[in-house]
């Protein structure tokens, strides 16, 4: 099982890696706001009460915590409503679009319009 644990670098001490954690500890000592879930927690989702109580305790904590989370990898309408479902609000993946170059998404930030 994997996740990634979005911190504010301004707030890690200066040997800390950059942001990425497998351990609890910056969970512990408050220095993180988002927690962002693999695609593979939700990979496997088709409604089994394993994942659902995983990704839901998980996002429980989090909630909890005063974090926000953020699910990668969305690729169908039941995987939104599924987290929907557990209070995740947060999420990216091919169901809503491809990834961008840097220049593309920007032009789109300006025009305004989604095509």
């Amino acid at each position: 099982m994997q996740y990634i644990i979005t911190a504010r670098l301004s707030q890690l001490p200066s040997a800390a890696p950059a942001g990425i954690f497998s351990s609890s500890a910056p969970l512990q000592a408050s220095l993180c706001d988002v927690l962002k879930l693999d695609k593979s927690f939700i990979d496997g989702h088709a409604g089994t009460r394993r994942d659902s109580v995983v990704v839901s305790n998980v996002a429980k904590m989090a909630n909890e915590l005063d974090m926000s989370v953020i699910t990668e990898g969305v690729e169908k309408e039941e995987q939104v409503e599924f987290l929907k479902s557990v209070n995740i609000d947060l999420v990216q993946g091919y169901l809503f679009d491809k990834p961008l170059p840097k220049a593309a998404f920007e032009q789109r930030l300006k025009n305004k319009v989604y095509e």
